[in-house]
């Protein structure tokens, strides 16, 4: 959470969120749903939070979470590019969030490797 994109900013994350996600580009991966670990980093001003104490002034995790697995089997996506921006999208809707980072690690994509994904920053609209 070094990046300078979240400056002046609180952070909520979930990390290595466990996902069966519908994805892949090849005849045997549109058979089968593949584990993905997702961490999502998201910014925005908790404040209000800090000083209240009620979950109506925060983000829930447990909200965001079943989203995300939610967002996984909701379709078959080519591309794990393409699933994390909905991912980004769907956390943006959200006006309290100001940007969000999405990583997804898709651990069977190469199989000698420790981790392989993409990693997604994205803003709100001005």
């Amino acid at each position: 959470m070094t990046d300078n994109m979240f400056n002046d900013l609180d952070i909520i994350y979930v990390e290595a969120l466990r996902v069966n996600a519908n994805i892949g580009v090849h005849d045997w991966e549109k058979q089968i749903q593949q584990l993905m670990f997702v961490d999502l980093e998201i910014a925005l001003d908790l404040a209000d939070a800090c000083r209240s104490d009620q979950l109506a002034d925060t983000l829930d995790y447990v909200a965001i979470a079943d989203t995300v697995k939610n967002l996984a089997v909701e379709k078959h996506y080519e591309l794990i590019e393409h699933f994390g921006e909905i991912v980004a999208q769907s956390l943006l809707q959200d006006q309290r969030v100001k940007q969000v980072k999405v990583t997804i690690n898709k651990p069977a994509a190469i199989p000698d490797a420790k981790k392989t994904g993409v990693k997604l920053c994205r803003r709100q609209a001005i």
